[in-house]
C-alpha cells in the first residue's frame, strides 16, 4: 500500500509539473492514468479540467470540476474555475451561482469575487458587479483589473466621475494599463461633453 502511496503522489506531481510547463497533452495523459489508479482523488479531476480548458476544451473541463466538486465538495477553486468555464461558454447565470458556491466555501477568495463580477457586467447587472469589485478591492487592494472593471460598469450606470477615479486607481497600480488609460479618455470625453451642453 506504501508503494502504491507513493506512485500515486509522484503521479500526481509530474502531471502538475507537466501543466506548468504547458505540456498539456501529456498532463492529461498521465492524469488519466492517475484517475485510473485513484477514481476518487478530486485534485485529480480539478487538475484535468485546467489541462482541458487551456486546451478550449470547455465541456469536458466542466464535466471535471463537476466530478472534482462532487468528490470534494469544499473544493472553492474547482466551483471558481467551473464558473470561468461556464463563462467562457456564455452561461453567464451558471457561472455566477458557481462563483458563489466558491466564495461559500471561502469568503476571501478574490478571484471569485472578480469573476462574479465579470459575470454579472457581461449580464448587465452593473450595479451588483461594482459590489463585487468592490468585494474583490476590499481583499486584494492591489487588483488592478477590479479597478478598471468597476470603472466600465460605472461608467455603464452614468457615474462617469466615479469611473475616472475607478480607472485613475487602475493606473496607480500598473502605469501601463492600456485598457484603464483608454476607457479614462472615454469617460474624460463624456465629462467634457456633459459639461459642454
Amino acid at each position: 500500500a506504501a508503494i502504491g502511496a507513493v506512485f500515486s503522489s509522484w503521479m500526481n506531481a509530474r502531471a502538475i509539473t507537466l501543466l506548468e510547463l504547458q505540456r498539456l497533452d501529456a498532463a492529461l495523459a498521465c492524469l488519466d492514468q492517475f484517475i485510473a489508479l485513484q477514481p476518487g482523488a478530486a485534485q485529480a479531476y480539478y487538475y484535468r479540467g485546467i489541462a482541458q480548458q487551456q486546451l478550449q476544451q470547455l465541456q469536458a473541463a466542466v464535466a471535471n470540476y463537476d466530478q472534482a466538486i462532487t468528490l470534494e465538495p469544499a473544493l472553492a477553486q474547482a466551483w471558481s474555475n467551473r464558473g470561468v468555464a461556464l463563462h467562457a461558454l456564455q452561461q453567464f447565470d451558471v457561472a455566477i451561482a458557481s462563483y458563489d458556491q466558491a466564495i461559500a466555501q471561502q469568503a476571501d477568495y478574490a478571484e471569485a469575487h472578480f469573476n462574479r463580477g465579470c459575470a454579472l457586467q457581461a449580464l448587465h447587472r452593473h450595479a451588483d458587479a461594482i459590489a463585487a469589485y468592490d468585494r474583490t478591492i476590499a481583499l486584494h487592494s492591489n487588483h488592478a483589473q477590479a479597478y478598471c472593471n468597476r470603472g466600465n460598469a460605472l461608467k455603464d450606470l452614468g457615474q462617469t466621475a466615479a469611473a475616472v477615479a475607478s480607472y485613475d486607481q487602475a493606473i496607480t497600480l500598473v502605469p501601463h494599463y492600456a485598457d484603464a488609460w483608454l476607457n479614462r479618455g472615454i469617460a474624460l470625453g463624456l465629462l467634457h461633453k456633459a459639461e459642454q451642453a
